[in-house]
């Protein structure tokens, strides 16, 4: 499957999904300071996806997940797979021009 046939769900191009991705990063929507403490899969039960904001269907993958805040568990949200792909690659992203930055 390719890119683009794994994001016709969004109705976005990757482009897009990217650019949403970072905006809510940079709003704080979705976090993006350390690895998250865990994540599940399976199918979609019809929540709503925190990067592209539409439904994860039944016969797409969903993936929940946490990360730790002050010590304590905390729901990140659900993801497409490819929109959670998409978030841990800009996070990854973000971090490596901020180490740039500061050298």
């Amino acid at each position: 499957m390719t890119q683009r046939s794994a994001l016709r769900h969004t109705h976005r191009t990757l482009r897009q999904v990217m650019t949403v991705a970072r905006a809510r990063m940079a709003s704080g929507e979705l976090p993006c300071g350390t690895a998250p403490l865990r994540m599940w899969g399976g199918y979609g039960s019809g929540k709503v996806c925190v990067v592209c904001g539409k439904a994860i269907e039944r016969a797409e993958v969903e993936i929940e997940v946490e990360e730790t805040v002050g010590g304590t568990p905390k729901l990140v949200g659900w993801f497409h797979g490819v929109c959670q792909s998409i978030w841990q690659r800009e996070c990854a992203r973000a971090a490596r021009f901020s180490i740039v930055a500061e050298a």
